[in-house]
């Protein structure tokens, strides 16, 4: 249950300076907005394919999503942004072998 007294900390809270920092960020702090902002997908066009996935996966994601889907389509387009900013990335590729580390 919430209490009906005011929140004292968000009594003290300056609006007017919170939303003109949001809306104004300095210069570092726009770089990395930006820098996390991922790009509009192009209009989305569909085309029907065939794709083998394992039972178990397959199962999982038909018990937790009604529409498994779109689900699973998701999944591949936050895979793919993940994988184009790690390409941009100057450390390389996510995958690419640790120089130091011996077998």
């Amino acid at each position: 249950m919430l209490p009906d007294e005011p929140d004292e900390d968000a009594a003290n809270l300056d609006d007017d300076a919170l939303l003109d920092a949001y809306l104004n960020p300095s210069p570092a702090e726009a770089d990395q907005r930006d820098a996390t902002r991922l790009p509009d997908w192009p209009k989305l066009t569909v085309r029907e394919v065939g794709l083998s996935l394992d039972t178990a996966t397959l199962d999982w994601f038909r018990a937790h999503h009604a529409d498994w889907r779109r689900e699973i389509g998701f999944v591949l387009k936050a895979w793919v942004a993940a994988q184009t900013a790690a390409n941009r990335a100057p450390s390389g590729d996510l995958h690419a072998p640790d120089p130091s580390a011996r077998d």
